[in-house]
């Protein structure tokens, strides 16, 4: 699976997704549990930030994932059903996703 790396770019647009979504935000769990591993609490908190965002920003979250596959948004939608998860858990472990939102938060600041 051909996936380019996150740039500056990124930062942007993903912070404008958040930026647009604030309010709903507020109401995910981002606090550990107390039974959850580190890596349970990442993928319940991701798992959750993401379906937000495909929820209320669905042309928003296509366009991105199309840029970052290096296609176009119909091929993107036009992949087999296993491919975006495929694609989504690429990009969970080529980088470093805790930074990367980390970045993005300190963009847009205290709005999310």
């Amino acid at each position: 699976m051909e996936v380019r790396k996150l740039n500056t770019k990124d930062l942007y647009i993903v912070g404008g997704m958040l930026r647009k979504v604030a309010p709903d935000l507020r109401q995910i769990q981002f606090d550990k549990q107390k039974n959850e591993s580190e890596n349970e609490h990442k993928m319940r908190v991701g798992q959750a930030v993401f379906s937000l965002l495909a929820d209320k920003l669905y042309e928003d979250v296509w366009d991105w994932l199309a840029d970052v596959s290096g296609q176009s948004k119909d091929d993107l939608l036009a992949q087999p059903i296993e491919y975006v998860p495929e694609l989504i858990n690429h990009l969970a472990k080529s980088e470093d996703l805790t930074n990367f939102f980390t970045k993005v938060r300190g963009l847009v600041g205290k709005s999310i």
